[in-house]
């Protein structure tokens, strides 16, 4: 009889064990699972601020997250627009905001005036050099159209802007692309082809 005691009480002993271990494998692997939900959760609350909008708020996004981090590119340093430049735009857009770059040795300022978005170049000396306002494709003049249809039979318009300037009464470009060939095309008011750039 003390043997199947002993014997009872050893497997007591072992099933007890068993369960002990399987119960801490159990509470581990919870452990883990939320772990992981919570790394998930706080790296695409991550990607979700990464990807807000210019404006500060969020925007929602459809993707799983994933475990790897994403680089920015580094910011720019802001151009130091010339007071000169910045006076002659005031006077000519005095209501618009714009946003400053360069476009070749030119002064570019991109900004929205009449619900129109609108590109004016002007030298360092402040001088304007040229605006462009950009136009929908259909607004261009008959006689610019046609000039595309003769020279760009199977290209298909793209983008189109008026273009004033204080050396010329007017002309338009437009943005002609056929599968990969794209052309940047300047006509002037009367519909013949000023210039014509590769883009």
């Amino acid at each position: 009889m003390p043997q199947t005691s002993f014997v009872q009480d050893f497997y007591f002993l072992l099933s007890n064990k068993i369960k002990l271990k399987i119960s801490i494998m159990k509470k581990s692997i919870l452990l883990l699972v939320f772990a992981a939900f919570i790394g998930f959760a706080v790296n695409a609350q991550n990607q979700k601020t990464t990807t807000g909008s210019p404006t500060g708020s969020t925007a929602s996004t459809s993707k799983p997250a994933t475990t790897t981090t994403q680089t920015q590119a580094p910011k720019q340093a802001a151009l130091k627009v010339p007071s000169a430049v910045e006076t002659a735009f005031k006077a000519k857009y005095a209501t618009a905001t714009p946003s400053w770059s360069m476009k070749g040795s030119a002064y570019q300022a991109k900004f929205r005036m009449n619900n129109e978005e609108m590109k004016a170049n002007f030298d360092a000396s402040g001088k304007w050099v040229q605006t462009e306002t950009k136009i929908a494709s259909t607004a261009l003049p008959s006689i610019v159209t046609t000039t595309i249809k003769k020279d760009f039979a199977d290209y298909k318009t793209e983008d189109a802007c008026k273009i004033q300037s204080a050396s010329n009464t007017g002309a338009y470009s437009a943005k002609v692309a056929k599968g990969t060939e794209k052309y940047e095309v300047v006509f002037g008011n009367d519909g013949k082809v000023i210039s014509k750039t590769k883009v």
